[in-house]
């Protein structure tokens, strides 16, 4: 917009709200009209005219045009807690919540503040004499901001009055997934399915994940396959089925099959939105789209990237696509150049924004995730679409033109792209993400093995891995090293089901009585797990945060990487870089072999114990500047090769 059109636009916004402050005789919706009509790119117009509609008594038109308006402008909260009590007013009340969640977080329009009215300011006040379920949206809304314990107790309060209300029996179920109540989570998807038996795919899958965390995926199985057969042509759903079919063993061919099917119906490359202007004398501009920017390893590994980046050469932005916010999420915001909220647009008007922003590079950080935005990266916005941290499962994200890989990773991913989308790999000789130090945690405990006398292997207890084959293999290593344990990290606590699915798993091994089960005490130190531990033991489904704890606490980690499983081994990603390469193992013999050498030596164990946390402090894992200075270059070079080849068409 020239300056010109800034003035113009200006001037007649001005004179529409002295229209509707009664300072002239102008007809209010006349001079909407007359505002539209010159500015139809701006929101203003359809939000006036939608409240003045609703003033009318005419809810239906007031909701189109404040869509529209919100369409256009998606990040001001009158336009959101507007659409919340209109919604709430003709009974769509899951669209209210929505609205009501996302204009909590949003940042207010003082002129759009002035026209929103009373009536349209609280979603709840706004349903009048309609019985609401207050606790159900207390509940939800304690569900978005993370704070689970709250969402069940208000999900209970909800269930006493009404145990048959089939929304908050839903939100029960997710938010005991959250806690790892799998067995009540089971209980309450089975009561929603009596209730409703016509539920939906996403209750079909819900069931399935509460399965799958219990490491029982023969009984998960139906219940994908019924979500895929009764939405087939949801990118979402399929998404999620994809998911929880990576994390069983033997399950390519039904990934292959459920991607197959995505590609057919949803995932296609499609033409762009809007044509990618190059950049002309100013900096390179590159957008993170993340669904992980908060406090977790995504997020630490983002931010300690963008604190770290040129600004001479360089202006990063953030896309946020997710809800909950924490410290994390605000230290990104304010290290980036320019960010935003974006988990509520539609994928055109995210290609928009994207467009006015001049964004040159679009780093995906989503992937297969819960913010997925597969569909947005197959209308390719931007000019060079890059994968980073979230890869794709088998070439399915189109629009993504390259994917970065480090050694770890390489060998694997190359050979998953696919060829007739041109998709290509970045090797870094870096680690594929560097983490700054750990900090709190104090120095590492003496070795427990010189002091029981027998050695501990630690592990996370994860019923995916354990059911997929580690606990017969790390049964295996028990019986390789005499009078060894297995120390298991249940975090807050275990239920009755964990309980009984660990007899299940153990029993038939003769291990039970060689498992340690751990939860912390309230006044231990940080990393009090490891230590007991002498060696951890890492799986496929492991944090990258849980692997650094152990080394930075002086325990060695070993992992197994499968290469014909689906889902990707961070670990060896974090051992790479941190200098361990030979603790990545290729096989069983190759684990128990590494493990048994480990600990024949108890004494230089104990040295290593002492040293292990200097060694990764100098690694490549936590070489920040290199890897910021490797990442913007290979950015630089493949921006610079698609306007060339952009040129020479």
């Amino acid at each position: 917009m020239t300056e010109t059109e800034t003035q113009s636009y200006q001037d007649d916004l001005a004179n529409l709200l002295e229209v509707l402050s009664g300072a002239t005789k102008d007809d209010p919706i006349n001079a909407c009209q007359t505002f539209m009509h010159a500015h139809p790119q701006r929101s203003e117009g359809y939000f006036i005219l939608g409240v003045l509609t609703y003033l009318s008594g005419y809810v239906g038109s007031a909701i189109e045009m404040v869509e529209k308006a919100h369409d256009i402008d998606p990040d001001v909260r009158e336009y959101a807690l507007a659409l919340a009590s209109l919604y709430s007013i003709s009974g769509r009340l899951n669209d209210a919540l929505y609205f009501a969640k996302v204009g909590a977080v949003m940042e207010s329009d003082p002129q759009m503040a002035g026209i929103l009215p009373p009536g349209l300011q609280d979603f709840i006040q706004a349903a009048g004499g309609k019985e609401l379920h207050r606790h159900y949206i207390d509940a939800s809304m304690a569900f978005n901001r993370r704070e689970f314990d709250l969402a069940i107790a208000e999900c209970e309060l909800e269930l006493k009055m009404d145990p048959s209300y089939v929304p908050a029996l839903e939100l029960y179920g997710r938010t005991l997934i959250e806690v790892g109540e799998h067995g009540r989570a089971i209980s309450c998807f089975q009561a929603v399915q009596q209730h409703d038996p016509n539920c939906s795919a996403d209750v079909q899958l819900s069931l399935a994940d509460s399965f799958c965390h219990l490491g029982l995926f023969e009984d998960a199985k139906p219940y994908i396959e019924a979500a895929l057969h009764k939405d087939p042509g949801s990118v979402e759903i399929g998404v999620r089925a994809y998911g929880m079919l990576a994390s069983m063993p033997n399950s390519q061919q039904a990934c292959r099959k459920v991607l197959a099917t995505l590609q057919q119906n949803a995932l296609r490359l499609e033409q762009p939105y809007f044509d990618y202007t190059p950049p002309q004398e100013r900096k390179i501009r590159i957008g993170f789209l993340s669904d992980k920017c908060y406090n977790c390893f995504e997020g630490i590994a983002l931010n300690a990237l963008v604190q770290r980046m040129d600004r001479n050469v360089f202006e990063p932005y953030a896309y946020i696509q997710n809800i909950n916010k924490d410290h994390m999420t605000q230290t990104v915001i304010n290290t980036a150049d320019s960010s935003r909220e974006v988990f509520d647009i539609n994928d055109k008007t995210l290609s928009l924004i994207m467009q006015r922003d001049e964004i040159d590079i679009l780093v995906d950080m989503c992937g297969f995730g819960p913010g997925q935005r597969l569909s947005f990266l197959a209308h390719q916005p931007c000019g060079v679409r890059v994968s980073w941290l979230a890869p794709p499962h088998d070439g399915a994200q189109p629009g993504v033109r390259y994917v970065l890989t480090d050694d770890s990773t390489h060998d694997v991913q190359s050979r998953l792209l696919q060829q007739d989308q041109n998709q290509e790999c970045i090797r870094l000789k870096s680690p594929l993400f560097t983490l700054p130090p750990v900090k709190g945690y104090e120095a590492p405990a003496p070795l427990p093995a010189s002091q029981k006398g027998h050695v501990t292997f630690g592990a996370q207890m994860d019923f995916r891995a354990l059911s997929s084959g580690l606990a017969a293999l790390w049964g295996r290593l028990l019986d390789s090293v005499e009078g060894s344990v297995l120390r298991l990290n249940v975090g807050d606590g275990i239920s009755n089901e964990g309980v009984n699915r660990l007899s299940e798993i153990f029993e038939p091994l003769g291990l039970l009585d060689r498992i340690q089960l751990y939860t912390p005490d309230e006044d231990e130190r940080m990393g009090g797990f490891f230590d007991q531990v002498d060696v951890y033991l890492a799986s496929s489904l492991d944090t990258p945060k849980g692997v650094l704890e152990a080394l930075w606490m002086g325990a060695p980690c070993i992992t197994k990487v499968d290469d014909s499983q689906s889902m990707r081994n961070i670990a060896s990603t974090v051992l790479t870089g941190a200098g361990a390469p030979s603790w990545v193992c290729r096989d069983d013999d190759e684990l128990c072999a590494v493990a048994k050498d480990i600990v024949s030596d108890l004494s230089a164990l104990a040295i290593r114990r002492t040293g292990l946390r200097e060694q990764v402090e100098q690694s490549a894992l936590m070489n920040l500047d290199g890897f910021a200075l490797e990442f913007q270059g290979q950015l630089a070079n493949v921006l610079l090769r698609h306007v060339s080849a952009e040129g020479d068409q």
